[in-house]
């Protein structure tokens, strides 16, 4: 059963496929939204349904980057982060996910040391296994191991800054798969998914800048 109202495109890619682990975020108001948050491959929850589950769609194997802009010396109404700020916006993602991600319910932290973490994530009755590793003021590593029906894959978020000031995020999701065997339909909701992705990591940004402007980062981190 898919809860809520979907269009007949999504309909029929619901019945069309396969079931193989894919997650997605399912909205009543005639959408679809698949999840976002890299640590999961495949949970949809129809919260106003009261309903979690696995999706019949079947999961296409991904690999992309995008990059944000942070920094905008010509664009007047860009507040500019430091690389401070964004650093520790990022690794507050790692640590407090549900600060970024609506639909997860509870972060565990299992095991903390210096530069790595180790995080239960709880979706409904989803439990999913992560390993975050810190490149400190460069990058965050998500690495997901492969675990119940869920295949291995990866993000890493890192700061670049090709001239000094001027600050972008590049995104990078692997699953390690051959794209080569996809067919047109399958590419259209791989494009689908990628477009999720991208909306998501721009929300992650936008969360960040607001909590910047709350002087969030302002204080000396904690130890």
């Amino acid at each position: 059963m898919i809860p809520g109202a979907m269009t007949a495109t999504w309909k029929k890619a619901f019945n069309d496929h396969n079931a193989n682990a894919c997650f997605f975020t399912l909205f009543c108001k005639h959408t679809v939204r698949l999840v976002c948050d890299a640590t999961v491959e495949a949970l949809y929850v129809c919260k106003s349904h009261d309903y979690t589950g696995a999706c019949s769609l079947k999961c296409l194997r991904m690999k992309f980057n995008h990059l944000i802009e942070i920094n905008n010396p010509l664009n007047p109404l860009i507040t500019p982060l430091t690389r401070e700020q964004l650093w520790r916006g990022l690794v507050l993602r790692a640590e407090m996910p549900t600060m970024f991600v609506p639909w997860l319910d509870r972060c565990d932290v299992l095991t903390r040391a210096a530069t790595t973490l180790s995080r239960e994530l709880h979706y409904g009755t989803l439990v999913v296994r992560d390993h975050v590793t810190f490149v400190p003021q460069q990058s965050v590593h998500y690495a997901v191991p492969a675990q119940q029906d869920i295949a291995a894959s990866s993000l890493v978020m890192t700061i670049e800054e090709p001239e000094p000031g001027i600050f972008f995020v590049r995104f990078e999701y692997d699953d390690g798969s051959d794209d080569s065997s996809r067919n047109e339909e399958d590419a259209m909701v791989s494009e689908i998914r990628r477009s999720a992705y991208e909306e998501s990591d721009i929300d992650t940004i936008r969360i960040i800048r607001q909590l910047a402007e709350q002087g969030r980062f302002t204080t000396p981190p904690s130890q």
